[in-house]
């Protein structure tokens, strides 16, 4: 119920109201949260149910429900049923009074889904579910996946909850708000589903409240880094569990014949140290150094690092960074791309006529200018473009101009 792909322009929800059966679309925010001023407009003082839930991902697998008794509920006398302030829909599912929307037919291929759910802890409930079968099924309320029942696949996968890994059949029930995480060990192998809310209309469903606040399934595994990224989105926005680090920036930029990397955190806890990671294809990493991180800080650290002479063409970088109970955090990644023989910048006229240097600057850097033994007479940020540096008052003869990663000897006249 939040905006997640920036290339979505639909809507969030189908959501009618209890006042007269009236239905309609409720989108999102200018900042990409569910509009919850226009549905409050539209329920009044009645209840909302969920109707649809729409696809983002472009392959318009909505979930749905037309049979106004089973759709599961969003607003209830006014007021928006929310988990960790955050949006959240709920079922109350028993026997064959059940609450589901569903896809229009089976997704039959699952390498992940991600789903930020709560469950009654004396309630029923599973993470995912079909019409016919079982093969996602929990065994309420203790673990999430039954070690009987669900399939072979999903059983012998790998599961995580709030960045914890759990083999699936350990992992707890999610009473409290829950980043849940499944991957199948075959993912076109007994894990197909159609639902969430209801597994086989009657037998077993969400019941006493327990839902969603988001669900994102992929049709292949995730690398370690993309599954740490969209945990890192999901428990930060529903304020779920404890992330090591929370990250404020991070961003690699060309400085001559070389990468200057800055990132910034603003919360550290039980951080060892960072990692700086490099690769030309963005798949094979390499450690270029690591640095120590601040341990436990509730103020914003900076960090920088240099990368000297890389090569030609795209360059890949990102942060491993490592706590010192052994978990691991990536940040997002940042590419540069390095022209051949590019340098930072160009003197336009050697020897300098006139007290005018003119210099072409290529890309965003620092030019200073230094006497022949070293003593620093100015310093200066450029943007790429010609600039001109008056040199009156400066004695003729020779002079240091110096970049970020390199300079020239230029003669005064």
């Amino acid at each position: 119920m939040r905006l997640l792909s920036s290339s979505y322009a639909g809507n969030a929800l189908q959501v009618r109201r209890s006042s007269d059966n009236t239905t309609q679309d409720i989108g999102f925010t200018a900042s990409g949260d569910l509009d919850t001023a226009t549905l409050k407009t539209f329920v009044g003082s009645g209840d909302g149910f969920i109707a649809a839930w729409y696809d983002q991902s472009g392959n318009g697998l909505n979930l749905t429900q037309a049979t106004q008794v089973n759709q599961p509920q969003l607003v209830a006398s006014g007021v928006i049923y929310r988990e960790n302030a955050q949006p959240f829909i709920r079922f109350f599912g028993s026997g064959t009074n059940y609450r589901s929307i569903n896809l229009a037919a089976d997704m039959t291929t699952v390498g992940h889904v991600s789903a930020v759910m709560k469950f009654s802890s004396a309630g029923d409930g599973f993470i995912l579910s079909h019409t016919a079968d079982y093969y996602w099924h929990s065994n309420p309320p203790s673990v999430l996946i039954n070690s009987t029942y669900a399939s072979a696949s999903v059983q012998g996968g790998n599961g995580w909850e709030n960045g914890t890994s759990y083999t699936p059949t350990s992992m707890p029930w999610p009473s409290n708000l829950t980043v849940a995480e499944l991957e199948p060990s075959a993912p076109s192998t007994n894990i197909h589903w159609n639902n969430i809310g209801s597994d086989r209309n009657q037998y077993h469903d969400i019941s006493l409240g327990g839902g969603y606040g988001e669900l994102v399934t992929f049709s292949s595994a995730l690398s370690t880094a993309d599954r740490q990224t969209l945990e890192n989105s999901e428990m930060s926005y529903f304020s779920v569990g404890t992330l090591p680090v929370t990250w404020l920036s991070f961003t690699a930029n060309a400085a001559g014949n070389a990468v200057r990397l800055r990132w910034q955190t603003a919360f550290e806890q039980n951080s060892k140290n960072f990692r700086v990671q490099y690769s030309t294809d963005g798949s094979t990493w390499t450690s270029l150094a690591t640095m120590s991180a601040a341990g436990n800080s509730t103020t914003t650290r900076t960090y920088n690092y240099v990368h000297s002479d890389p090569p030609a063409g795209d360059n890949y970088y990102r942060i491993l960074e490592t706590d010192f109970d052994g978990k691991v955090r990536y940040s997002g990644v940042d590419v540069v791309k390095i022209a051949a023989g590019q340098k930072e910048f160009r003197v336009l006229q050697n020897p300098v006529v006139g007290g005018v240097l003119q210099i072409s600057v290529n890309m965003p850097t620092t030019l200073s200018l230094f006497t022949m033994d070293g003593r620093l007479l100015r310093k200066g940020y450029y943007e790429p473009g010609t600039a001109q540096i008056r040199l009156d008052g400066y004695a003729p003869g020779e002079y240091i101009v110096a970049g970020e990663a390199g300079s020239v000897k230029v003669l005064v006249k």
